[in-house]
């Protein structure tokens, strides 16, 4: 299932920072969400629609208020999961949508702007260099030689600029996070719901998000199929609404995935960027890899980490609705990253397959974590 989501107001998505009474009482929303936020939305959405008794699914049971058929209520249980732990239910994305047709990607981290254009890092190989580092197994690190001072680029690129980037052609356009959505300071007043009275001490200052006109999240799902075609959602903090509806052209069709693979067939190298935040055991690093930097996938697909380029971490946590309670912290690789490989074994097809618009991560791979897409280099 493909779903289009479309802010019908401001949206919330809380940073990592504490904020509550004898706190900070400045909470900033962080932009984009994370695919945790809209996972947990899509499954409460459900949960509520079928008039799930929080009660008992706290304590590892499903019970229905909406649905009396046994076999409809196991099948629930096994798409959605519970508390502790997921089910099949799986989500790629949210990605930005313009005019619902045009899928954005934040800037990889290897694009920089220089001279007011922008040009693409490559790894260079440091070792005669006299380049010492404590990363014992690299030696190729991104670089590009200029005369002239170089900036991150920051904002999003469309598809169709993805495929220049991916393909070694130049990048022309990138939009301003300004064109995308804008920031609004409200003040918002702690309540007691029982008596819908203001609690003393609790008077707050929010930064909320507001999406700029035609630009909407595009997610595909795959076994959730107690959600409705459309309807509305809560999505993110402070009880925000989504309206959302199912799409039957899909965007990511203007991926050039032949030429693409075209061009990786000729060199053996290409580069994984993510679309989604993922979680990795070794920090930066699956702990898939061996000690070489190599990984051997099932079949006859072998690959090799040449080099990174990293944005900083994204720090995330999110609100666990069945307890009541914060998600631990979580130190992630943010989207943008960018990791350079070598083909060892192995087929381009073989790679696309195992490799491209997956969730590649250590942990919560249904959830969303580490969507990538493949490009040459």
């Amino acid at each position: 299932m493909r779903i289009n989501i479309t802010p019908v107001d401001v949206l919330f998505f809380r940073d990592s920072k504490p904020f509550g009474r004898s706190m900070e009482h400045f909470a900033k929303s962080i932009f984009p969400p994370s695919s945790q936020t809209l996972y947990g939305a899509l499954r409460t959405k459900v949960l509520e629609d079928l008039g799930c008794n929080y009660m008992e699914y706290r304590n590892g049971r499903l019970v229905l208020a909406n649905e009396d058929s046994l076999e409809k209520v196991k099948k629930a249980e096994g798409e959605i999961g519970f508390p502790d732990r997921v089910g099949s239910f799986s989500l790629k994305g949210p990605l930005l949508l313009k005019d619902n047709n045009t899928i954005y990607l934040k800037v990889p981290a290897d694009v920089k702007e220089i001279d007011g254009g922008y040009k693409v890092l490559e790894p260079f190989d440091w070792t005669n260099s006299n380049v010492e580092t404590d990363l014992e197994t690299i030696g190729n690190y991104p670089h590009i030689k200029t005369d002239s001072g170089v900036k991150d680029a920051k904002g999003y690129i469309s598809l169709q600029t993805f495929n220049d980037y991916a393909l070694g052609a130049e990048i022309k356009e990138v939009v301003s996070c300004e064109e995308v959505f804008s920031h609004e300071i409200r003040t918002v007043i702690g309540t007691e719901a029982e008596r819908n009275t203001s609690k003393e001490g609790q008077l707050y200052t929010v930064g909320f998000v507001r999406m700029q006109k035609d630009w909407s999240f595009y997610a595909e799902i795959d076994s959730l199929s107690f959600l409705p075609e459309a309807g509305l959602i809560k999505f993110g903090g402070a009880n925000r609404v989504c309206e959302y509806e199912t799409m039957d052209d899909c965007p990511l069709k203007h991926y050039k995935m032949n030429e693409i693979k075209d061009s990786i067939k000729e060199s053996k190298k290409f580069k994984i960027v993510f679309l989604t935040h993922a979680e990795f055991n070794n920090g930066w690093i699956s702990n898939s890899f061996s000690r070489d930097l190599e990984l051997q996938l099932e079949g006859s697909l072998k690959i090799r980490l040449i080099s990174a380029c990293l944005c900083r971490p994204d720090v995330i946590l999110g609100w666990d609705l069945a307890k009541k309670k914060a998600k631990p912290l979580r130190r992630l690789v943010p989207a943008g990253s960018v990791y350079y490989f070598e083909l060892l074994e192995g087929g381009v097809d073989e790679l696309f397959k195992k490799l491209n618009l997956v969730n590649f991560s250590d942990n919560n791979q249904n959830m969303g974590f580490g969507l990538t897409l493949i490009g040459g280099w």
